[in-house]
């Protein structure tokens, strides 16, 4: 009896294997949903919705977006990580996601490991956004003017460990100026503060401090990426300036680890399709987003050398938030 369930067992497993292999070939037969860690309204999900209604005509089934903020992402990565590996719940990832949460939180319940990326949706560089009431108009004016600050220049954050915070001190340390934070508890109200100069700086994404600089109501000096913002060409890039601070938010499509391999093929092929359409790709940047298409390991590499470059700067500024 032992002899034949052993001759058995390798027929079973090419069975189930061909059962699998059948399913994913058939992918999609049903409503994909894409989770956003934020909530309804803000840059991620205005992303997702875009791509999402676009995926629904790529893949022949409905592309849905389900909302779940909270924790700095994490509720919605922790959903995603546990969820089936069949290609119907995917995960919207941010910046934060992987980048920042790792080093800020030291119970965090998912790794990077439990995720397959199909491939990076969009980045959003950050930009030091300056009050129009002080006189530097240039990086190195900048410079020259916050060394003359005996009590360091003040800049506006959103609470320790956020993206305008741990920015600030990557700016601080690429320039070698006194770079002081002051919280606010949103973003908006620091903005008030920032026209009014009762603050002297934000680190920002390029999203959210553009229609500030161009009404005129505050000036952005630099973009900390690699290349200068289209929209604004006339803004230069601290890293041509001879600075080496580069920190984007980004967006990642991603699926719970152990995916099918075919499923992940029609995936990628299809948000390769949406991102290649110019009304797309004009929607996005409008919303102050880069549209990025990338390989899965192209977008792996990408966040694990994200995930260090900002494990230097928190680490570094001893930031730890539980």
């Amino acid at each position: 009896m032992r002899t034949k369930l052993f001759r058995l067992l390798p027929m079973l497993a090419l069975s189930l294997l061909t059962i699998d292999v059948a399913t994913a070939q058939e992918y999609p037969t049903k409503p994909i949903t894409i989770v956003v860690p934020f909530g309804a309204g803000g840059t991620t999900d205005i992303a997702a919705r875009l791509i999402a209604s676009h995926l629904t005509d790529a893949l022949g089934t409905r592309v849905l977006v389900d909302n779940r903020p909270g924790a700095s992402t994490m509720v919605g990565a922790e959903h995603v990580a546990k969820a089936p590996a069949d290609g119907y719940t995917l995960l919207m990832a941010a910046a934060s996601t992987f980048s920042t949460n790792p080093h800020l939180y030291r119970k965090i319940k998912y790794r990077l490991e439990d995720f397959d990326p199909v491939s990076l949706v969009s980045k959003v560089p950050f930009v030091l956004n300056v009050s129009s009431q002080i006189p530097a108009r240039t990086i190195d004016e900048f410079v020259a003017w916050a060394k003359m600050q005996p009590q360091g220049v003040t800049y506006a954050t959103t609470g320790v460990g956020t993206s305008n915070h741990i920015t600030g001190i990557l700016v601080a340390n690429a320039l070698g100026i006194r770079m002081v934070d002051v919280p606010y508890k949103t973003n908006a109200a620091a903005n008030v503060d920032l026209i009014g100069g009762r603050v002297h700086a934000q680190l920002d994404a390029l999203a959210s401090a553009q229609p500030l600089h161009v009404e005129g109501k505050t000036r952005i000096l630099g973009v900390l990426d690699s290349q200068r913002w289209q929209g604004m060409p006339d803004i230069p890039t601290f890293v041509e300036k001879g600075y080496k601070a580069e920190g984007a938010s980004w967006f990642a499509l991603m699926a719970p680890a152990g995916t099918p391999a075919l499923v992940m093929r029609k995936l990628s092929g299809a948000l390769s399709k949406v991102m290649a359409m110019e009304d797309v790709k004009a929607k996005l940047l409008a919303g102050g987003q880069l549209p990025v298409s990338m390989s899965a390991d192209a977008t792996l590499q990408f966040i694990k050398a994200d995930h260090e470059r900002w494990g230097a700067v928190i680490n570094g500024a001893g930031i730890q938030l539980d």
